[in-house]
């Protein structure tokens, strides 16, 4: 979850599942394209990232929804913040990925200043590790 400098919650990624099983390969251009979890690219100059959904039998459907954008295993963490992803919504340039929220809501920019970032890693609603908060500064930069 992404706090703003008051604590009011601005971004949330979460996943009900542990593990990286939800980590499929994709390609951005023009849309998203998702691929099956054993597709081979031995044949292609390039490796497709992966990227987390929230059903590996029709990763399509959750493919642009950034709030299932969550993996964590035993050892690591992985969470997609997002600020805009459209010149609409405060990009410079389109992204492609064209994410949005849970309801298919576009991002804002997110501003310049402090946020905090905090994780909580629950079981069936009982927390199994210690709730971990870190602070960030957000700044615009322009190349």
């Amino acid at each position: 979850m992404l706090l703003d400098a008051e604590g009011q919650e601005v971004h949330c990624a979460a996943t009900d599942q542990k593990g990286t099983d939800r980590l499929i390969p994709s390609v951005v251009g023009g849309d998203i394209t998702v691929f099956a979890k054993d597709t081979d690219f031995s044949e292609v100059a390039y490796s497709a990232p992966e990227m987390a959904v929230a059903d590996t039998q029709d990763p399509e459907a959750s493919a642009h929804d950034a709030t299932v954008k969550c993996v964590y295993t035993d050892t690591d963490f992985y969470a997609l913040i997002v600020s805009a992803t459209d010149t609409e919504h405060g990009l410079a340039e389109a992204d492609g990925y064209e994410l949005v929220d849970h309801e298919g809501n576009p991002y804002d920019a997110l501003s310049e200043g402090k946020y905090t970032i905090y994780m909580k890693v629950q079981v069936k609603g009982d927390s199994i590790y210690k709730p971990l908060k870190k602070t960030v500064r957000f700044r615009v930069t322009v190349k």
